[in-house]
């Protein structure tokens, strides 16, 4: 019986994952509305790994540091899009925590589309890392939107930067942000 089981599911689960392994990487210019201020920009990665208590980035190896060290802002951007599953996680963690632009426009839009548990906490982490109200909007919208893990990485990203436990109340959270605009104001 297992001669003939085994091969059927060999063969089903390569049509099942070859599609996600072999996902092409989508270019900056492909991504509808992403026009880059300054696309040759390089951050500096040192300075930002050294403030940071995102995970990925602390943990990341020196060949992963080399390839964010030379990396300008489209191809960091062209990472967080549609890079590979490591690339994605550091390349968004290195843009929540610069703060630019560019970059939070970039991952709010690959958190809104991200599937993959991993690369979903690293930009749930990196876009409330960013403490930008666009970008705890988009948060607060997946936990009011989306349901399952997305949700829950969100939730668990606010929790973890602001310590304070809201659960997946949407709603609370919006009178939350709403408090802490008006005391930055």
């Amino acid at each position: 019986m297992w001669r003939f089981a085994f091969p059927l599911l060999m063969l089903g689960a390569l049509f099942v994952l070859v599609p996600f392994i072999s996902k092409p990487a989508v270019p900056v210019e492909a991504e509808a509305g992403y026009r880059l201020s300054s696309p040759s920009e390089c951050l500096d990665v040192d300075a930002l790994r050294s403030r940071s208590k995102n995970r990925p980035l602390r943990l990341a190896s020196e060949a992963d540091l080399v390839f964010l060290r030379g990396a300008s802002l489209s191809e960091l951007v062209g990472s967080v899009l549609g890079g590979n599953e490591r690339q994605r996680r550091l390349a968004g963690s290195l843009l929540g925590i610069s703060g630019h632009p560019d970059g939070i426009r970039a991952l709010i839009h690959a958190f809104e589309r991200e599937e993959d548990p991993r690369s979903l906490a690293a930009l749930a982490m990196a876009l409330a890392e960013t403490r930008r109200t666009d970008a705890l909007e988009a948060l607060i919208d997946a936990i009011r939107d989306r349901e399952g893990l997305a949700a829950y990485e969100a939730c668990r990203a606010l929790r973890k930067i602001y310590r304070l436990n809201l659960g997946l109340d949407a709603d609370a959270w919006d009178r939350w942000l709403a408090a802490t605009k008006a005391t930055r104001d």
